[in-house]
């Protein structure tokens, strides 16, 4: 059995016992989304069938907020919540890890909102994004391409989406 530490991080914060560790799913649009909108459009099902909830959280200007709705629902996209990241001079709190470049602490508004909104899952293709998650909010299982069937991750995701494991059980395939 292939253990899945390298492409999901640990378990989930407030898991209860017998709780699917997908309850709250954050997922990115370009490059995720939109690279297999027939596969997201599966686990988002699933999510939602089992009582998850599903956040797309995304890069995207808040001004395209309607046209992102239009395009989501165009690919058979349902969502809970929709979260564009505001503009980098608009951002009322600043990111406190000054270690970052400009550009990460953009992208810290996505670990941010997924700390802020309990997500146990998240699904990014950005590699700094990814660095992000795995270096600062480890608590959130962090799912990265490839978005086909040899993901491993992505599967895994999959299967306990519709059956439920205990909280601290390594997953595996």
């Amino acid at each position: 059995m292939k253990h899945l530490d390298e492409c999901i991080s640990a378990t989930p914060r407030k898991a209860n016992s017998g709780q699917s560790p997908v309850r709250n799913v954050g997922i990115d649009i370009d490059g995720t989304i939109t690279a297999a909108p027939r596969l997201f459009a599966e686990m988002i099902g699933r999510v939602r069938n089992v009582g998850g909830r599903v956040h797309i959280v995304s890069s995207r200007s808040p001004q395209a907020r309607d046209d992102t709705v239009a395009e989501l629902s165009s690919l058979g996209i349902a969502f809970d919540a929709l979260h564009l990241l505001k503009p980098w001079a608009e951002r009322k709190t600043p990111c406190s890890l000054e270690r970052l470049d400009w550009y990460e602490q953009y992208l810290w508004q996505k670990v941010e909102y997924a700390q802020e909104n309990d997500l146990s899952t998240f699904f990014d293709d950005d590699p700094k994004v990814v660095g992000l998650f795995l270096a600062y909010a480890p608590e959130v299982r962090i799912v990265r391409p490839p978005w086909d069937g040899r993901n491993v991750c992505l599967r895994a995701v999959l299967r306990s989406a519709s059956e439920p494991i205990r909280p601290n059980e390594p997953l595996s395939d």
